[in-house]
This record gives structure tokens, C-alpha cells and sequence, in this order.
């Protein structure tokens, strides 16, 4: 019976359809020809709602995609001053709860109650503040919205800022890093010059020198650092083991997993390394690194130039961002000024609405009967609208 109705709504011979959350709720699709869902009850959970809506407000509406723009009605019912107030005062505080929780919007330990929507629509907490009765209420969910908006870009700021902060204090750091170790590369470079010039074909002397080993020919040099390499163990430290002019030659050991890798340097204003501080297989080729990872000074020293005058354009452009005020800074404490006198208000307005007892005898001297006068349900003034954590 339930699917022939459903079929008979999809096709149009039925244009009426009432039934309950359960029996209406999730898994029907009925939305081919919807134009309106009313919600004659207030139910007590958002997904609820939000069921309801989803069996006719979604893709595959003909009707509404074709004659209105799309677009399909969704009509709430609610009584003034009734129980409706208590129980969208519930769905606002459960839905803005865990909109929070799944947006990771929690900024502080104090979730807001204000009527912050991502789509601009009509939220529950207005609907609270219409059923009262009370304008003063809808002015102070109003200005809610407006403080949560500006708290959130305040956030933001601050966020941004602190980023900001670091990379300024990160660039500041870099720089001096940068300068020393250009001014050290200069040195280095024109000490290489004085000491070991090219000759007319563009090869430099090479003076390489092991401790403890007496041999100065090439290539029994560069069996001894072939030696070295399979044999060393530095354990992550660098150890000197030679001088190349007055430059000390270090080797370092580094592990990956089990396996043990050794790798060779030159100690000037930095480390240089040619071919990543892996020497040659070849001995003669592998006693010839070290003069050709001097040789690379020029093009490091012309690199550190161009990151030095990055960072020198960068440090002004940051330093303007950190001094540069948040702008909306009055507006915010102009809100909350505003906030405190409705909450005054509306706290006035409580206490002079007070409960009555009002005690009466009936014709035939029967027991007196006590009614109970019950003001309106309204939010208090100083209980701020908020579910601590």
C-alpha cells in the first residue's frame, strides 16, 4: 500500500500525501513533482527534519526544476507562546552542536547558541526568538549572528597572523644564516684562487693530503679513500681524516636501515660535497672530488645571492602584514556593547512578568482550588545563550 501511494504521488494522480517521519522519512523518493512540504509538528531531533525536507527538496524534481526555478517550498507550523518555543529552542541547541563538532568551528569552550547559518536561511534559534513574542529576543539573536560572524574572522586573523609571525621571525633567521654563510663562501672562494690558480688549461692544482699516510701520488691517494670509505664509522658525526690547502677533508657515516654509507666533504665556510659526497669507483677520479667540489663556490655564492635578495623582499611585505590592525575590531565591541544592554532588557522584562497564585472557594464550601498563572517562556538575560564544555 505504502509503494502504490509513493508511485501514485510520483506519477501525479496523487497531489496529497500526510504521514509520519517513520512512514515518510528515509528511503522515500517522492520528489518528482513536489511543490511544498509542510511540517504540521516540531520534531524532536534535526535530522528529523532534515529527513523531511530531503524527500522532496532533491535532484529529479521535474516540476520544480522546470516551473520554479528549482526551487521547492518548505513551510514550518508553529504556535506562539506554546510548547513549539521549547522544543526549536531544543533542535536549535542540538543542530548548531553538532555542526560544530563535524566543521571543527569550536574556537573556544563555550558553544555559541547564535544563529549562524552557512546558507543565510531562517535558523531555529529565530524561531525561538519569534514564538516569545519578544522582540527584543529576535534584535538579541540578531546581534548573536553578527558577533559569531566577526568572532569567526577574528579567529582567522589571529591564525593568519600568528603564521605570519613565524615566517617573519623564520625569514629573519634564514637571512642571517644566509649572509654569514655568503661572506664565508667569498673568503673561501679567494683563498682557492690565491692558493691553487688554474693554469692555462683550467685545471687547479690538486695538494690533497690523508693523515697518517705519507704517499702524495693520486691515485694511491685515492685507494686510501676508498679504503677509508669501507671501513670507516663515524656514527652520524663528521671526523676529519685529511687538508686539501686549508681546507680539512671530513668523512661522515651515515645508516639507512642496516646498511652503512660513508660520505666525503670539504670544511670551508660550509660543507662542500661533489657528487653528493660520493666518492668515484675509480681511485684517480675519486682523489680529484674534493678540488672539484671548490670549484662549485661560485655557482653556491651566486645562488645564496638570490635567495638573500628573496628574503630581503619578503621581510618588508611580512613585516606590514603583523603591523596591520584587524579592521573590524570597533564593530566587534560596538555588537557586544549592543548585546549586553538587550540582555538587560530582556532581563527587566522577566522579572516584571512574574507568577500569580490565585486562590478561589467554590458555590459549596469545597476545598480551595489552586491555579497557577505561568508567565511566557522566555530565555533569561543573564543566562547566555551557550552549553558549556
Amino acid at each position: 500500500m505504502r509503494k502504490e501511494i509513493i508511485r501514485e504521488m510520483k506519477e501525479g494522480k496523487a497531489r496529497v500525501v500526510m504521514g509520519s517521519t517513520a512512514m515518510l522519512g528515509t528511503g522515500v523518493n517522492a520528489q518528482d513533482r513536489a511543490v511544498a512540504g509542510h511540517n504540521l509538528d516540531v520534531p524532536w531531533k534535526p535530522s528529523e527534519l532534515i529527513q523531511r525536507v530531503g524527500r522532496y527538496a532533491r535532484a529529479g524534481n521535474g516540476v520544480a526544476k522546470e516551473h520554479a526555478d528549482n526551487k521547492v517550498h518548505t513551510i514550518l507550523y508553529a504556535s506562539l507562546n506554546s510548547l513549539d518555543t521549547y522544543k526549536f529552542n531544543l533542535l536549535q541547541n542540538k543542530d548548531l552542536f553538532i555542526k560544530q563538532l563535524k566543521t571543527n568551528s569550536l574556537g573556544v569552550r563555550t558553544i555559541d547558541e547564535g544563529a549562524l547559518t552557512e546558507d543565510g536561511g531562517m535558523n531555529f534559534s529565530e524561531y525561538v526568538a519569534i514564538l516569545s513574542g519578544n522582540t527584543d529576543l529576535l534584535d538579541k539573536v540578531k546581534t548573536e549572528r553578527q558577533i559569531t560572524v566577526l568572532q569567526g574572522e577574528l579567529r582567522a586573523y589571529n591564525n593568519n597572523l600568528s603564521g605570519t609571525k613565524w615566517r617573519l621571525d623564520d625569514a629573519k633567521v634564514e637571512l642571517g644564516k644566509k649572509e654569514n654563510r655568503l661572506e664565508g663562501m667569498i673568503n673561501d672562494l679567494k683563498h682557492l684562487e690565491d692558493k691553487a690558480p688554474k693554469n692555462e688549461e683550467g685545471v687547479r692544482p690538486n695538494p690533497i693530503k690523508i693523515d697518517d699516510f705519507n704517499e702524495t701520488d693520486p691515485e694511491a691517494i685515492g685507494k686510501k679513500l676508498k679504503e677509508i670509505e669501507m671501513t670507516a664509522e663515524t656514527w652520524g658525526e663528521y671526523k676529519k681524516i685529511g687538508k686539501l690547502l686549508d681546507f680539512n677533508i671530513l668523512v661522515k657515516t651515515d645508516r639507512v636501515h642496516d646498511f652503512r654509507y660513508n660520505h666525503f666533504f670539504v670544511e670551508g665556510a660550509c660543507k662542500y660535497a661533489y657528487n653528493n659526497g660520493n666518492l668515484a669507483h675509480d681511485p684517480l677520479l675519486a682523489a680529484t672530488g674534493f678540488i672539484k667540489a671548490l670549484d662549485k663556490i661560485p655557482g653556491l655564492i651566486e645562488s645564496h645571492r638570490a635567495d638573500i635578495d628573496i628574503l630581503r623582499k619578503d621581510i618588508p611585505a611580512l613585516e606590514k602584514v603583523v603591523a596591520t590592525p584587524w579592521r573590524k575590531e570597533k564593530e566587534l565591541s560596538d555588537l557586544k556593547t549592543k548585546l549586553e544592554s538587550l540582555e538587560r532588557k530582556i532581563k527587566e522584562s522577566m522579572s516584571n512578568q512574574t507568577s500569580a497564585i490565585h486562590t478561589t472557594k467554590n458555590k459549596n464550601n469545597k476545598e480551595d482550588e489552586k491555579v497557577i498563572k505561568i508567565s511566557p517562556v522566555m530565555p533569561s538575560g543573564n543566562n547566555k545563550t551557550g552549553i558549556k564544555i
